[in-house]
């Protein structure tokens, strides 16, 4: 018998915005990608109810070129030594998996 499958919020389009640290394709952060697979169903169904507003808080934001970190720190402009990195992480394990991040 098959597993049942994970509730999950990826459309894969896995790009963590180095700004704001959301995916861009599903707004959840590193932490909450990484765990997903262990976080309960009640935790992800929880996660996956704010997502729509993380999203659009942090799109809304992009298009008035104030951007916020998701710490909630200003950023004028720049691309943070980390966020490539953690960007080159990410993109390299979705391709590895071919499957998105879950």
């Amino acid at each position: 018998m098959p597993a049942p499958a994970l509730s999950t919020p990826c459309v894969k389009v896995c790009v963590i915005d180095p700004i704001s640290a959301l995916c861009i394709g599903c707004g959840r952060t590193i932490a909450e990608i990484a765990a997903w697979t262990a976080m309960s169903e009640a935790e992800r169904l929880a996660v996956m109810s704010g997502l729509d507003q993380r999203l659009a808080r942090a799109r809304s934001r992009a298009a008035r070129g104030g951007r916020i970190t998701a710490r909630g720190e200003k950023v004028e402009a720049g691309f943070s030594a980390k966020g490539a990195r953690n960007q080159r992480n990410l993109d390299a394990s979705a391709i590895r998996s071919n499957r998105g991040c879950v």
